[in-house]
């Protein structure tokens, strides 16, 4: 008993592992990799679970035509002769494998059913072939869709963006560098903000409550004052997740403030770093890198790098 518990244990840790990877490369293509790449990586799995499904398909198919019950005292496997028996194994699965596509796409082949079983099995790919097929080529045209207009949409903006440099006569050199962030920028998507979610409005108020201190908490007892706050009273916890505590995400290069102006909110890294750094326009550009959490509070005071 103590081994089984020991090897649930173990299968229980490698399911959390392998839930905290898939969270790790959902924020990464979130916030690092270029439209294409996204395009790519999400087409990848469909391809993938398509060609497992055929690959199982032909195996099944090879199987109920060497050992399947025969009806007509004939396989479809005895139609190719000794030709095939005495074939490589290679020839033989992709022959296989030839039907099966055949079936799904609607194809030729010169493999043919001959028994009751076999033609039960054709049936049967057939319909899964309607019914899987149009939804696959949906999944990968409304990808497509998106991609072009993504693309277009960024066109669009960067051509704007010229048009104003060119416009205002801005400097070479400042219009390379603006021109340079925003084709950075438009690459990368951007965070969906609380505000912007349509369907959260429909929520009850309580819910909404249990929704926003799930999205808040985490973050701030992060921070052991927090932490211990929450441990003597959660209430006062969440009372100020739900009246002071609100998120603001930065990327590489932002600003969280600018030397001299007068803060009036504290703030407290939740993932990241921030950068203090003395200019004479820009004093704190963000940066993707993790770190502890710490806290950086000012009200009503000038924050000078």
């Amino acid at each position: 008993p103590g081994v089984v518990q020991t090897l649930r244990v173990f299968r229980l840790l490698k399911v959390l592992r392998i839930s905290r990877l898939i969270r790790f490369v959902q924020k990464a293509m979130a916030w690092s990799l270029l439209l294409s790449v996204r395009f790519a990586v999400q087409i990848v799995p469909v391809v993938f679970i398509a060609l497992l499904m055929l690959h199982l398909l032909a195996c099944i198919w090879f199987v109920i035509g060497t050992k399947g019950p025969s009806d007509t005292d004939r396989r479809w496997i005895d139609i190719f002769g000794e030709d095939l028996e005495q074939s490589s194994v290679v020839y033989q699965y992709f022959t296989a494998l030839h039907w099966t596509v055949a079936q799904m796409t609607l194809g030729s082949t010169d493999v043919i059913s001959v028994t009751s079983l076999e033609r039960f099995y054709n049936v049967v790919l057939l319909i899964i072939a309607l019914l899987s097929g149009s939804t696959l080529i949906s999944v990968v045209s409304a990808e497509v869709v998106q991609l072009v207009m993504l693309k277009e949409d960024k066109m669009v903006k960067l051509s704007n963006l010229r048009r104003f440099l060119l416009q205002e006569s801005v400097p070479a050199k400042l219009s390379a560098k603006v021109q340079r962030q925003a084709m950075d920028r438009l690459e990368q998507q951007s965070p969906i903000m609380e505000d912007t979610v349509s369907s959260v409005d429909t929520l009850s108020r309580s819910l909404r409550l249990e929704l926003l201190y799930a999205t808040r908490i985490p973050h701030i007892v992060q921070h052991p004052l927090f932490r211990t706050w929450a441990s003597i009273d959660m209430n006062a916890v969440e009372g100020l997740c739900q009246k002071a505590v609100s998120f603001k995400f930065l990327r590489v290069e932002d600003d969280l403030f600018l030397q001299g102006e007068v803060a009036t909110a504290a703030y407290m890294i939740s993932d990241g770093l921030l950068d203090y750094v003395e200019h004479d326009h820009k004093s704190v550009p963000a940066e993707d890198r993790r770190s502890s959490p710490e806290a950086s509070s000012w009200q009503q005071d000038v924050p000078v790098a």
